[in-house]
């Protein structure tokens, strides 16, 4: 089931996220740790027809160049905070592993 909640308590917030959200996904946080992502409606409706059950993996075929382009500055996003919020744990985050 999808939760909704009512515009009128987020106006504050998303006044303040919605400029950069149109641009690139923007990561909340709560207690240091990432919990809700604002993009537009238009690009999760692209996300969600990618991937319908988001236990399915999806192929870099099926995504188009700017979803390919937002997934990596989401994960680079992801690995700068990471590594900022526990250095030594995440010193490693995002390098290849010579596999």
């Amino acid at each position: 089931m999808v939760a909704r909640s009512n515009s009128a308590d987020l106006v504050e917030a998303i006044t303040a996220l919605a400029p950069l959200a149109l641009n690139e996904p923007v990561f909340v946080s709560r207690n240091g740790e990432d919990c809700f992502v604002v993009m537009p409606v238009k690009r999760y409706a692209r996300l969600l027809a990618l991937a319908p059950d988001p236990r399915r993996a999806v192929s870099l075929a099926d995504l188009s160049d700017q979803d390919a382009v937002d997934i990596l500055a989401a994960a680079n996003q992801y690995f700068a905070s990471a590594s900022q919020a526990d250095p030594e744990r995440h010193q490693n985050l995002g390098k290849p592993s010579g596999r």
